[in-house]
Parts: structure tokens; C-alpha cells; sequence
């Protein structure tokens, strides 16, 4: 829908959009005149604020919805920000490592590390044992802290790559179309003969139906109690 409106500038009498009239204060026929009702008709006080570029230091304008958000200029200066590198020392290892002003920036604690695995060993030092706060007094059991171990895993592959991943009862194996739940199963129970934890040859591989059927699975260990009691002392 179009509009008569008169120029600001030179009175002169033009059509206009409807929606173009009633975003403005002023209006004009032409850009040579808005360019004069500029100096005719100065805007408002802005209520942004201004920047400067990090990396050419020149200083920007940014509306109220922008301030805090803007740290360059233009698409090239936040180009030239995402490949400016520096050399800084790793502090846990001590090596030296490149890392992007943006990455030091954003990631305060993280980028001072040159892997996640340097990162977790510095936080070790704070956030393990007592220094954590999940510390509940040590309350974990002991066979948990075991299975959860180097040595646990160690047995555990060892097992596995000694039967050739195939549980030893029903020969069932991972094939193509088929998966299988293999455990590592002790023949003598793990609870009751800490000696044999971690012997290859107390070691066996079952899949998990043939596992369920074993005298000392779940609570079969518990009903042998008493015999298995003589028996560790004989080990």
C-alpha cells in the first residue's frame, strides 16, 4: 500500500510504503535528501555502547542487544582471532603447546592443558580421596575398588584372548550377525580365594546364559560357604 508523503528536505510530494513511513520520523524522496535531513535532523542519542576490536583496535558501535557480544570489527578480524596462535607451557607436564587466544579465552581452566589426559592428572591432586566433595569416609568395598582396577582388566583380556573370545561350554562366539555376552568367569570364587583373583588358569570365558548356570554364580558362592572356608586356608 503506498502513501503521499512530503520530503523533509525539499518539500516535495512522493509515494512511499505505508510500512516504511511509520518506522521513521522523518521521510524522504531521495537519498541526497535523507543525506541533508541528517544535518537537518539529527538522530537521537544512541543507547549502545562502543568496543574496541581485538585485533585492530579500531572502535565499533554495538546496540544495547549487543553490548558484551561483539570482541571484532568484522568477519576478517574474527578470521585473523581464530588462527593468531600462542605458544604457552602445559601445567602439568610442562610442554609447550599452541592454543588460539579465542580456546585460552573461553576455556579458562582446560586450555591451560595440552590433553585431557594432563588435564585429569592436575585434577587428581584436587579432586581425589579426601580432597573431593562426593567423599563419603571411603565407604566403596573393596571388591569394587579391585574389579575397577589396572590389574582387573588386565586378567580380563588375558582371559578372553586365551579362549579366543568363545565361551568354553557352548563354544558360542561373536560372528557377523550375531552377538554374544561373554564374562570372564573364576572357577574358584573371586570372594573366597584372593589368591586366584588374578591366576589365568582360575580364569574361563562364559557367555551369560551358561555364566547364570554355575553353581557359584549370584548368591551360589554364599551356599558353599562353609566348604570353600576350608579350602582357603589350604591355598
Amino acid at each position: 500500500m503506498l502513501v503521499k508523503i512530503t520530503c523533509a528536505s525539499c518539500n516535495k510530494i512522493c509515494e512511499k510504503k505505508a510500512y516504511n513511513v511509520k518506522r521513521v520520523s522523518h521521510s524522504f524522496c531521495s537519498i541526497p535528501c535523507r543525506k541533508k535531513g541528517q544535518i537537518l535532523y539529527p538522530n537521537r542519542p544512541r543507547k549502545g555502547t562502543y568496543f574496541k576490536c581485538q585485533i585492530c583496535k579500531k572502535s565499533r558501535y554495538a546496540k544495547p542487544s549487543h553490548v558484551g557480544l561483539h570482541r571484532f570489527c568484522s568477519l576478517k578480524c574474527y578470521g585473523i582471532s581464530q588462527y593468531k596462535r600462542i605458544n604457552i607451557n602445559c601445567k602439568y607436564c610442562n610442554n609447550k603447546f599452541w592454543i588460539t587466544e579465542g580456546e585460552l579465552q573461553y576455556k579458562r581452566i582446560v586450555g591451560r592443558y595440552c590433553s585431557k589426559k594432563c588435564y585429569s592428572l592436575e585434577m587428581r591432586k584436587y579432586m581425589c580421596g579426601e580432597r573431593s566433595p562426593l567423599w563419603k569416609g571411603g565407604v566403596s568395598r573393596k571388591h569394587n575398588l579391585i574389579r575397577k582396577g589396572a590389574a582387573w582388566r588386565e586378567w580380563r583380556k588375558a582371559v578372553f584372548e586365551r579362549d579366543d573370545f568363545t565361551c568354553v561350554f557352548c563354544v558360542a562366539k561373536n560372528e557377523k550377525g550375531k552377538w554374544i555376552e561373554i564374562h570372564p568367569d573364576h572357577i574358584k570364587p573371586f570372594a573366597y580365594f584372593p589368591k586366584l583373583r588374578f591366576e589365568l588358569s582360575n580364569g574361563r570365558t562364559l557367555c551369560a546364559p551358561c555364566h547364570r548356570k554355575t553353581p557359584t554364580y549370584g548368591t551360589g558362592a554364599k551356599l558353599m560357604y562353609g566348604k570353600l572356608k576350608t579350602l582357603t586356608t589350604a591355598v
